[in-house]
């Protein structure tokens, strides 16, 4: 029998574990929440364990989450499927329950835990800086700068990590200024390194926490400082409304007439076809006019290993990924057009860049274009397939479809994916199979699957707790909450291993791991 000193050890070794694997390997981290089970259950005490967790009452009501899973089951036919949800949820429930009938844990024990998630982060995206470093001649998606999980869940980590960063560099205020600069220098590279790699949602995760954080705390300053910091909020959230206003303005701007020239033909005299049913625009221009095949196939495959009727590196026609970007530079679409691209244009369409704004963009100004793009083509009867935000809205529509075909106790836990796969059928869905998904919406996934009610008793066990523990004070576990509340808006947070465990780690740390705030 193990000691009880090495059983705490294991214990915060495995916590620790968890949080430095959570953004580097998925297969690491199971490791560690199997050990942090393993070792609370041959730990001695565990008779006081479970009257631990009896006497504690929010510790009853979050258990409730993880048994609607349970007693949705018997609304389930797909057993297989709901046997998954089951095991795939196990740090739903389990976590916490360590944490919570374990000691609880000490001031430097839960900085130590929270400090390993740093450490983790710092390896992962100074991998990924090297990776982009080395593939330096390739135009390569920011999303491939997350090379161990999804860049997505990587991107809440690096905001929930750039704030713990911060929140124990002014703690410290007092202490080891080798320590500080630790935290000042991490927080300021994974605040580098969300721009650089581009997440949307990590980026307006992060700009919300920044508000958040100006207002929380405005409350503390003196008048003047007070009307000055929500003064500069409200001037920069403005100016990005303005910026994107302007954009849209800018995208919906004809620079040529709505007019086919008839009889044109190409300097090598050639007919042009077009689709004046079309309205597709590229900076200005109308898409689908005066294009010669006839010129761009033959000159294309002289100068690109990729076929001009093959696939782009981002999986698009490469035709139309070509036509596209001819278009953006008010190019018609044949040999001459083609002659005005050199290397790096050339790079650019093979990688699946559609708009000469992406050769010299700023990121910003790319992903308020593409958004745009996207959407336009979708409502103009586009295919969204390939275009992650209209995808994104067919996913969305189809779950709704399915909650409303059952309103009450939703579809059972096993059953949504069959169900939301009938509905996309029933839809006469244009996207093809393996782009037919869940709704990416963790709120919209709950409804559908448990219903009303359902929905009413997962979130009431989530939620009430926070109060009964007055946890709503906690500075980090604020922005912890936040960063998840919302990235459940677009992502099926609970849905995957490393967001289950993001999730139910830091919960349980914050929640039960110390008495009320």
């Amino acid at each position: 029998m193990l000691g009880g000193t090495t059983h705490r050890r294991l214990y915060l070794f495995s916590l620790s574990g968890i949080g430095f694997f959570l953004p580097l390997s998925v297969f690491m981290t199971s490791v560690f929440i199997f050990m942090v089970i393993i070792n609370w259950l041959i730990e001695a005490n565990i008779r006081k364990r479970i009257d631990k967790f009896w006497a504690d009452p929010s510790l009853i009501i979050y258990s409730v989450a993880y048994l609607v899973y349970i007693i949705w089951m018997l609304n389930t036919s797909d057993l297989n499927y709901g046997l998954h949800a089951l095991k795939l949820k196990i740090p739903l429930i389990f976590l916490p329950a360590v944490i919570g009938t374990s000691d609880k844990l000490g001031r430097i024990e839960r900085k130590i835990i929270l400090s390993t998630l740093i450490l983790g982060l710092l390896i992962a995206t100074i991998a990924g800086s090297a990776y982009s470093i080395f593939n330096s001649s390739e135009l390569i998606d920011r999303r491939e700068l997350s090379l161990f999980i999804s860049h997505i869940r990587l991107s809440l980590m690096i905001c929930f990590g750039i704030f713990i960063a911060g929140y124990y560099y002014t703690e410290g205020i007092d202490r080891s200024k080798y320590l500080r600069a630790c935290y000042l220098i991490s927080g300021l590279w994974l605040t580098v390194f969300l721009f650089i790699m581009f997440s949307f949602t990590g980026i307006v995760i992060f700009g919300i926490l920044l508000i958040y954080l100006v207002v929380r705390f405005s409350v503390r300053l003196s008048k003047v400082l007070r009307i000055a910091g929500l003064t500069l909020t409200i001037t920069v959230a403005s100016l990005i409304i303005v910026y994107i206003i302007y954009q849209v303005k800018d995208y919906s701007k004809l620079r040529e007439p709505d007019i086919i020239e008839e009889g044109i033909k190409t300097l090598n005299g050639n007919e042009y076809t077009h689709d004046p049913g079309r309205k597709d625009v590229e900076n200005g221009y109308y898409v689908w006019r005066y294009i010669c095949d006839e010129e761009l196939r033959p000159e294309w495959n002289k100068i690109s290993d990729i076929d001009y009727d093959g696939i782009d590196r981002r999986g698009h026609q490469l035709r139309n990924t070509l036509i596209r970007y001819l278009t953006s530079i008010g190019s018609r679409k044949d040999s001459a057009g083609l002659s005005k691209l050199d290397k790096d244009d050339i790079d650019i369409i093979e990688s699946g860049y559609a708009n000469i704004i992406y050769r010299d963009g700023t990121g910003i100004r790319d992903k308020i274009y593409e958004t745009i793009w996207q959407i336009d083509y979708y409502l103009d009867g586009g295919n969204p397939q390939g275009h992650s935000i209209t995808q994104k809205l067919d996913f969305l529509i189809t779950g709704w479809r399915v909650f409303l075909a059952h309103p009450l106790f939703g579809t059972g836990t096993g059953d949504m994916v069959n169900e939301i796969l009938m509905q996309y059928d029933r839809d006469g869905s244009n996207l093809d199979q393996e782009f037919r998904r869940m709704p990416h919406n963790q709120y919209l996934t709950v409804l559908t699957s448990f219903g009303i009610i359902g929905f009413i008793l997962f979130w009431g066990a989530v939620l009430i707790p926070i109060f009964i523990r007055e946890r709503t004070g906690n500075l980090l576990f604020s922005v912890f909450l936040i960063i998840i509340l919302l990235s459940m808006i677009g992502e099926d947070t609970l849905e995957t291993h490393t967001g289950v465990t993001f999730f139910s780690c830091y919960y349980g740390i914050f929640m039960f791991s110390n008495g009320k705030s």
